[in-house]
């Protein structure tokens, strides 16, 4: 390995994207990554050192969760599986995932096997049909399998060929919700892609009363000449809220000498900006449906902080910095409430000329995040050059936007 090792985060760009089982919780994710902003082709040494260090710390790429229970796919190539690399990560944890190829050396093939008696899990990844990589797929635990523009008869024809090697398959690069109701009953174990940020609508479906209060929480909240006293009772009052908004204060990240007892304490101790973040996420909780995947919420509080963030690197948009953590935070409601956006954006406290970054799906400051999330660096770069952003800094952002809302939800779950 390199000396790019020892280089920190805010200088590789990751990416996590999630694998869900068949009831749409998450199973594990896949790190997305390359080694630098000014990386041209793969560096698969320096792709596996950016690997290793970013696995190093499960807790940031998992979102707080329990690791124990999740799996992270991490790439490695013939020679690192060879230079045996994958012994340095957790067996627990860690899928080792390598490429669908037909040249592989007799010696890595042993390798693979000698990782899978060690305990570790193999996954194959772009398998087309089964051809000559036989012997590499009777090492698989997974085969991921790319269904992207692919249809449904070819991939009935390949999941029945794939069937003789007693591997769970996963579907990769799943889109939309479409995609994957056409998957239904093909014989897919998981499924990886962001289907799950497209709403399903429901015909006729309105916002609550319970909702409708929240979002007028929210409005008070965002109004200019807001009243603290008047929030501060209000918050007060609300059992569930306050309580969750103190245990969040007393949490150890804070380091307070002495208990938070208050509302008001709070903001005269941390300052009414970020009390009004962290408000914002409570209540931003409570808005989403009991069932709707943790990571809708998780990846909706990232995107708010990385936006904010990201907007104060730079005078001429620091401006709209806390705007836009409010068009993070709301980005994905369509998808957490099963209705139109069109049909919700009325409710939301959005200045009028934040309201077009959620109604126009081409807003660079939101293709910003997805281009994280999907891993899609060459949008990444075009949208960074036209925000006139720095690529570090944007780095650095996206890396304090996770241990941020890690923050938040180690603190509420």
């Amino acid at each position: 390995m390199t000396a790019e090792v020892t280089n920190s985060y805010e200088t590789v760009f990751v990416a996590r994207q999630p694998i869900f089982d068949t009831e749409k919780k998450v199973w594990g994710y896949e790190l997305l990554y390359r080694s630098s902003m000014v990386a041209l082709s793969a560096d698969y040494v320096d792709e596996s050192a950016a690997t290793l260090r970013v696995a190093a710390d499960a807790s940031f790429i998992l979102g707080g969760e329990n690791v124990g229970q999740l799996k992270l796919c991490v790439n490695f190539t013939e020679q690192t599986v060879l230079d045996r690399v994958p012994y340095a990560l957790p067996k627990e944890m860690v899928v080792i995932e390598v490429e669908s190829r037909t040249d592989y050396s007799q010696e890595f093939i042993d390798e693979l096997v000698a990782l899978r008696e060690q305990g570790y899990l193999v996954a194959v990844d772009g398998c087309q049909s089964p051809g000559q990589t036989r012997a590499l797929l009777k090492q698989a635990d997974f085969i991921k399998v790319d269904v992207l523009n692919k249809e449904r008869y070819e991939l009935a024809v390949l999941m029945d060929d794939l069937r003789e090697f007693n591997a769970a398959c996963i579907a990769k690069r799943v889109e939309n919700y479409d995609v994957y109701q056409s998957l239904q009953g093909l014989g897919f174990t998981y499924y990886q892609g962001f289907f799950f940020q497209k709403p399903r609508i429901v015909p006729g479906r309105r916002l609550s009363s319970s909702l409708a209060a929240r979002f007028k929480l929210f409005r008070l909240i965002e109004a200019d000449d807001a009243d603290f006293n008047e929030v501060a009772d209000i918050v007060q009052a609300d059992v569930s809220i306050s309580y969750r908004l103190l245990v969040l204060l007393n949490t150890p990240s804070f380091g307070f000498p002495r208990n938070i007892t208050s509302i008001r304490q709070a903001v005269v101790i941390l300052g009414w900006q970020q009390i009004k973040n962290w408000l914002r996420l409570v209540l931003f909780s409570d808005i989403t449906p009991k069932g709707k995947a943790q990571e809708l919420l998780f990846l909706s509080a990232q995107r708010g902080r990385f936006l904010e963030t990201a907007a104060k690197t730079v005078p001429e948009h620091a401006e709209k910095a806390e705007g836009l953590f409010v068009v993070g935070l709301f980005s994905l409601l369509d998808a957490i409430l099963d209705m139109p956006m069109k049909e919700i954006i009325d409710h939301l406290p959005l200045d009028p000329a934040l309201r077009g970054e959620l109604e126009n799906g081409e807003s660079y400051w939101l293709g910003l995040a997805r281009c994280f999330e999907s891993g899609d660096w060459q949008d990444l770069d075009d949208a960074i050059m036209h925000l006139g952003l720095d690529p570090l800094d944007v780095a650095g952002c996206y890396h304090e936007s996770i241990l941020w809302t890690n923050t938040f939800f180690d603190s509420t779950n």
